[in-house]
């Protein structure tokens, strides 16, 4: 058992119970399954898979969860980054994980445009919240994604 099973046995149990209540929104247990195995299909696309590194700088919100399993779907490594952190500070630390994708909220957009050129590693800028004219837009790649349902690999091998 790993902790993606959490959410695959969750949702075949108690598909329309609550998993997530966030702003008054309510998303059961079988939306959240789908819309995390659409978004590890739209990250398995960009070429994301095991022990690729995926970066997330965003305050909590009901996508914080859906990449959190999803990302675990593909072997791959999820990094919640500290959004108090500087741009300097964090370049440093998306540099040092050697991320391939990151993923923003709207308050720091702004910040990720001016830390990428300074981001050798990293291929995809996703915008969580909004659509941004120079980034993948997060609502479009779950929403045009096969909902394949995703089983984490049994063996992941970590980076030294």
């Amino acid at each position: 058992m790993n902790t993606t099973d959490f959410l695959t046995i969750s949702a075949a149990i108690c598909p329309e119970r609550d998993c997530i209540v966030f702003e008054g929104r309510r998303q059961s247990f079988a939306q959240t399954n789908e819309r995390a195995n659409r978004l590890a299909s739209a990250l398995a696309g960009l070429g994301i898979g095991q022990n690729d590194i995926v970066a997330i700088l965003q305050v909590n919100c009901p996508q914080y969860i859906e990449a959190y399993f999803a990302i675990a779907r593909l072997g791959a490594i999820m990094v919640p980054l500290n959004f108090r952190a500087k741009p300097e500070e964090l370049v440093y630390m998306l540099g040092n994980a050697v991320a391939k994708a990151l993923l923003v909220g709207s308050r720091y957009v702004e910040m990720a445009r001016v830390m990428l050129p300074q981001l050798a590693t990293v291929q995809h800028i996703i915008a969580i919240d909004d659509r941004q004219p120079d980034m993948l837009c997060y609502e479009d790649l779950v929403s045009t994604a096969a909902p394949v349902t995703w089983f984490a690999p049994l063996a992941i091998v970590l980076r030294c």
